[in-house]
C-alpha cells in the first residue's frame, strides 16, 4: 500500500470518527427534549387572584394554544404594520437615564446620567428630587415608595440616599445587588469578598446596621438573584441545573428553613414578582424554543409552588416586562425577531426592534398594543401608567427615557 493511499485512508477514517462522535452527541443531548417534572396539582385547588384554576386544562400550555384571533407573535406571519398599531415613542428627556422606577401613582423617578441628578416625572413634567449631584452612578435600587435609593459606583463604593431627609449613609463596599423590602427600612444584598467561603446572602437595616448572614453563597453568586418578595419572606432565588433542559429554583427565606422549590422547563432563569408576591413571572430557554427566552408564570413561595405553570409562548425576557397596577395584566416589550441561541447569548440580538404586548392573566389572552414608529426601540425598565394607557421605558438604543401611548 502506497504512502499516499495510507494518508487518504487516515483522513477518511478521521472524518468518519468525527461524524460518529457528532451523531452520538446529538442523539444523547439534543435530539429530544428531556421531559420536565410534572408536579401533581392539588385536587380542586381554587383560582388564586382570579387566575385560571390549576386543573382547568391550561397547565403548562402555551397561550397560543389557549386562545384564537390574537395578533401574531415573534416570527409568525401576519400584518403588524397597520396604522392603528403604529405609535410614537417620545423622549421624556433628551438625556441618558437609568434607575427608572414607578414609585407612586403615575410618578416616575430616575437618574440622569449626564448631569448626575435625580428627578421625578409627574404630569408630563420633570423636576429635581434633590440639588445634590451624584457622579458616575452605576446601579440604582429604589425603595418601594421612592424615599430611599441604594447607589452603587464602579469602584465598589455604595451609599444609601434618603431623599426625604436629604441624608447620605455609606454601606460596606463588599455588598452588591440590592433589594428593599416593602417598608423600605430593610435591604437584602450579596456580600462578596475575595474568598468564596466568605460570600453570603445578607439582610440589614437600610443604613447597614443589624447585618444578618442568611445563606452561604460560595462561588454561586451568578446563580443567585436578590429580589425581595412583596409578600415579605423570600429575599432571593437560587437556580441550579438539573439537566440540559431544566433548572430547579430555590427560594431563599430571610428566616431560614426550607421553602418549596420550582422546577423550570428550561435554563437561564430570571424572574420578577407579582405585586402581591404570590406569583413569579420568569423567562427560560430550551431546545423547543431554539434557545430563545420564553416567558412563563408560576405560583411561587407556598405549598403549591409550581402547581400552576403557564407558558405564554412569547419569546422575550422577564426584565422586559412589568405588571400592571392591579396585577391582573402584564406588559412586555417583545423583540420582533430573535436569533437562535439568544437566550444563551443575548449579545446576538443587537439593536432590537421591540413591539409591546399586553397579557391578561385572568384569561391567558394576549394582544399587540403598539409598534413604535420610525427607528426601532430596545425597551427595558418598563413602567405602566395607572390607567394602563401609557408605557414608560428606557430605550437601550439611545439611553433615553421614552413614553408611548398604548391606546
Amino acid at each position: 500500500m502506497s504512502s499516499k493511499l495510507k494518508k487518504i485512508l487516515i483522513v477518511v477514517g478521521f472524518i468518519i470518527l468525527v461524524l460518529v462522535l457528532a451523531w452520538l452527541i446529538y442523539t444523547l443531548f439534543f435530539r429530544t427534549a428531556i421531559e420536565s417534572v410534572n408536579n401533581e396539582p392539588a385536587a380542586n385547588l381554587p383560582p388564586i387572584n382570579g387566575l385560571p384554576a390549576v386543573n382547568d386544562g391550561s397547565f403548562n400550555q402555551p397561550v397560543n394554544q389557549l386562545d384564537s384571533g390574537l395578533p401574531p407573535l415573534t416570527g409568525e406571519p401576519g400584518d403588524t404594520t397597520g396604522s392603528d398599531l403604529q405609535r410614537e415613542a417620545k423622549p421624556v428627556t433628551p438625556a441618558r437615564v437609568s434607575g427608572v422606577a414607578l414609585t407612586g401613582r403615575d410618578e416616575l423617578r430616575y437618574y440622569n446620567r449626564e448631569d448626575g441628578k435625580f428627578y421625578r416625572y409627574v404630569n408630563g413634567q420633570p423636576s429635581e428630587l434633590s440639588d445634590k449631584i451624584f457622579f458616575n452612578v452605576e446601579e440604582v435600587t429604589w425603595s418601594r415608595n421612592g424615599d430611599r435609593a441604594v447607589l452603587e459606583y464602579p469602584d465598589g463604593y455604595n451609599i444609601v440616599y434618603d431623599f426625604r431627609r436629604d441624608k447620605q449613609i455609606s454601606l460596606p463596599p463588599e455588598l452588591e445587588d440590592f433589594s428593599f423590602d416593602n417598608s423600605g427600612d430593610k435591604i437584602a444584598a450579596k456580600a462578596i469578598t475575595g474568598q468564596a467561603d466568605n460570600n453570603w446572602v445578607v439582610t440589614a437595616n437600610y443604613d447597614g446596621s443589624g447585618l444578618k448572614f442568611i445563606e452561604h453563597l460560595g462561588d454561586k453568586k451568578d446563580d443567585v438573584q436578590i429580589n425581595w418578595s412583596p409578600a415579605g419572606e423570600i429575599i432571593a432565588t437560587y437556580r441550579e441545573g438539573i439537566d440540559f433542559e431544566r433548572q430547579e429554583v430555590y427560594p431563599i427565606g430571610q428566616s431560614g428553613g426550607n421553602i418549596k422549590s420550582l422546577v423550570t422547563d428550561g435554563r437561564g432563569f430570571e424572574g420578577s414578582w407579582s405585586p402581591q408576591g404570590d406569583y413569579m413571572l420568569y423567562s427560560v430557554y430550551n431546545t423547543s424554543s431554539s434557545y430563545k427566552p420564553t416567558l412563563y408564570l408560576a405560583d411561587m413561595g407556598g405549598d403549591y409552588t409550581g402547581s400552576f405553570k403557564l407558558n405564554f409562548g412569547i419569546n422575550t425576557w422577564s426584565h422586559k416586562c412589568t405588571f400592571g397596577i392591579d396585577s391582573r395584566k402584564v406588559y412586555c416589550a417583545v423583540p420582533e425577531k430573535l436569533p437562535q441561541l439568544s437566550g444563551i447569548f443575548p449579545e446576538l440580538v443587537g439593536e432590537s426592534n421591540d413591539q409591546f404586548y399586553e397579557i391578561d392573566l385572568s384569561t391567558g389572552g394576549r394582544r399587540l398594543l403598539g409598534i413604535p414608529q420610525g427607528a426601532g426601540v430596545n425597551a427595558t425598565q418598563l413602567n405602566i401608567s395607572a390607567a394602563g394607557d401609557v408605557v414608560y421605558f428606557v430605550d437601550q438604543n439611545t439611553g433615553q427615557l421614552k413614553s408611548m401611548p398604548l391606546r
